[in-house]
Order: structure tokens, then sequence, then C-alpha cells
């Protein structure tokens, strides 16, 4: 993964802060009683940070390939553990000084949101083992093809995820992007690819709520990408309008999540 400076961390917090609180209130009545969590691609922390918002005396843990300010922290910074994501699962295990996950799960729940993709596809499978080492319940999103951000560089639909996972006995469980789908307040990002993932031996927990799982996930696309598509369609059929798509690209480049959260260009 590559070292993202201050201004992309800063350009997202806020939002991913403010995603976070509203789809905690969603996730947080499928699960039995949450005590540890994981973040995996942390960031800054603000998903951790929603979690502590909700339960003052949960054990978190965040890791992150990336080297990130100490001032842009939304949590203690006792509690980042700064490692090679890329690393053999075992290896990291082992430097976060955490038991190998074959026989014990250190944690309730292990997240890892729009992360995945950033890694190369010769590193996906350790990288879902590394999740599945750490708990048996993963919250789990990874961005789509043609999703675009900075340095995408194995974007999937969510079949191929799940079938890695299916690898490990976890079992895809596809509840949460009908209740979420069209809360504006979450990023649109998470709405479209968020899942939740079970190893077959904690699968009850939502097969008692009512819920089966998900063989095979949906292949979905927000709107908004879709309407940014069509506004670039039609920007090029129009020879007067060359400035403005110089314009689009160049806050794309700069801001490329941010794109789909600026009506202007919708």
């Amino acid at each position: 993964m590559s070292k993202y400076d201050e201004n992309f961390y800063i350009s997202q917090m806020e939002e991913s802060y403010n995603s976070a609180k509203e789809m905690l209130n969603q996730i947080l009545p499928l699960l039995p009683k949450i005590n540890s969590v994981a973040d995996v691609g942390c960031g800054v922390g603000t998903w951790l940070k929603t979690w502590q918002d909700k339960n003052n005396e949960i054990k978190i843990l965040g890791i992150d390939g990336n080297s990130v300010d100490e001032k842009l922290f939304y949590i203690d910074k006792k509690n980042y553990k700064q490692t090679n994501l890329t690393s053999n699962y075992k290896d990291i295990l082992k430097q976060l000084d955490l038991i190998d996950g074959s026989r014990y799960k250190p944690f309730d729940l292990v997240q890892s949101l729009e992360v995945a993709e950033h890694l190369e596809e010769k590193y996906a499978r350790n990288f879902i083992q590394l999740l599945t080492s750490l708990s048996d319940i993963v919250l789990f999103s990874a961005a789509i093809p043609h999703q675009g951000e900075t340095d995408h560089f194995n974007e999937q639909p969510p079949v191929y995820w799940a079938d890695i996972f299916k690898e490990f006995d976890y079992v895809c469980f596809d509840i949460l992007r009908e209740k979420i789908w069209n809360n504006e307040k979450i990023a649109f990002w998470y709405r479209q690819n968020t899942m939740l993932y079970a190893h077959k031996s904690k699968s009850y927990i939502f097969e008692n709520l009512g819920f089966k799982p998900t063989q095979s996930p949906l292949h979905l696309v927000r709107p908004e990408y879709m309407n940014f598509l069509n506004k670039l369609q039609n920007e090029l059929n129009n020879e007067k309008s060359k400035k403005s798509i110089l314009n689009m690209f160049k806050f794309y480049l700069r801001h490329p999540k941010r794109m789909f959260i600026n009506k202007r260009y919708f």
C-alpha cells in the first residue's frame, strides 16, 4: 500500500465518521454484544471511535499499512499498530502479538472497509486469511470494478470476495445493503459494498434472526456513479464543454470519492 498524505485523510475522515455512526445503528441490532473490534485498514480510526462512542469499555485495535500523522487520529495512538498488510498473515499476527487464528479468534468482530482493493490481487487470499484469523464475524466491503480511487489495484465484484471467504468456511450475509441503500448520510461506497461474513460455526447468529446465507452476492452499483458517467457523456457530446470536463477530471483526480457527493457534477 502506498503512503497516503495528510490531505487524503482530511478529505475523507469526517464523512467516514458520519457514515460509521449511521451504519452502526443498523449493524448493532444484528449482532451479539461486541466487546472487542479490530479494524484492518483503519486509517485515522474514525470507525473505531464510533464503536467507542457506543461502548466506552470496548477493546479496539486499529491496524494499517500507512504512516498517519498522530494529530489526525480519532483514537488513542496506543490502540493503533502499523504493519505491512502484504506480509504473510501469520507474520502479521506474530508482529501484533496475536495468537494464530486457527484455534483462537482474539476479537468479537473484525472489520475492513474499502481496503482490500488497495492490495494487488496476489495478496487477496492472504488478506482474507488475516481477517478470518482475527474473528468469526467480519464486516467487509471492497471497491467494485471501475469504482475508482487512489491506488485501487484489485477492484472486484462482491462474489469474488465471497468465494475467497468460502475457502475459509465463512458464509456471506448480504443483509445490510437493503437497510442502508437510500441513506444519504452514508457514503455511497459503504451502501454499495458492505456485507457481513460469519464462520459457519457462527452463522446461527444471523440465521436465528431469520436471515439466510447469500450464495452469490449481487454486483450492485449506486446511482451516483452512473449519474457521473451520464454527465460525462453529455459533456463529451457538447463541444463547448471541454473546460467543464477538464474541471471534472481535475476534481476527480484530487478527490475521487468526494466527486460523488459534489452536487455540481450531477
